[in-house]
């Protein structure tokens, strides 16, 4: 597809190999460690056209969620080949987010550094992280 860039902290990169796609990943620093996450997501149809985009989070307001992709693309997410909606909270200490899930969605939570307390009808745990 002919793409190369940097990706820096509060950036997402999106890739659909969809037909087919060569693809590398380095860290361009000699000195720095890279700390990335990486998600794979099943697509919901077989040989589309490979695609690319990004979308950057860097100046996003802290105590809400974010979508950053969703099957149709909808509110200037990426659009994705899947019914997966992918969200970033940024929270300052002592917010709170809520996203309640339709009957029949589940949720997959990622903390990348926090005190967590998840709370649902069934449970609830509280998580320190570095």
């Amino acid at each position: 597809m002919g793409n190369g860039r940097v990706i820096t902290p509060g950036e997402f990169q999106y890739m659909s190999a969809g037909t087919g796609v060569l693809h590398s990943e380095q860290n361009p620093s000699g000195t720095e460690a890279v700390h990335l996450l990486q998600i794979w997501i099943q697509p919901d149809t077989k040989g589309v056209t490979p695609h690319y985009a990004e979308k950057s989070v860097k100046t996003a307001d802290a105590g809400k969620l974010h979508l950053i992709t969703s099957k149709g693309g909808r509110d200037g997410s990426i659009a994705v080949h899947q019914d997966a909606d992918l969200y970033l909270g940024k929270l300052n200490a002592n917010q709170s987010v809520t996203h309640p899930l339709a009957p029949g969605r589940h949720a997959w939570l990622h903390v990348a550094e926090a005190k967590l307390r998840s709370t649902d009808r069934h449970s609830a745990a509280a998580m320190p992280w570095p």
